[in-house]
């Protein structure tokens, strides 16, 4: 991944102990760009939350035989709360 913005953990998600993975089904254009995307899996709360950040992604071209070209695949975020 060329540039990734963090999603926030959503507030009510930790006050109710909610972790878990959020997959999303992306496709991007030749320059890395995400063109389309979906959750596949993953708690509502913390897919809102991913999905918010999301369209500020940018990846790593994929390069076929010397040419850049569109790609789709699964990205997968891993939400954990953390105790002190």
């Amino acid at each position: 991944m060329r540039h990734y913005v963090a999603p926030a953990y959503p507030a009510k998600a930790q006050a109710q102990h909610i972790e878990g993975i959020v997959a999303i089904a992306v496709t991007i254009d030749p320059d890395g760009n995400p063109i389309r995307w979906h959750v596949v899996e993953g708690h509502p709360l913390l897919a809102e939350a991913t999905l918010a950040v999301f369209p500020r992604w940018h990846f790593i071209p994929v390069v076929h035989n010397g040419e850049k070209v569109g790609a789709s695949f699964e990205v997968r975020v891993r939400f954990t709360l953390k105790y002190y």
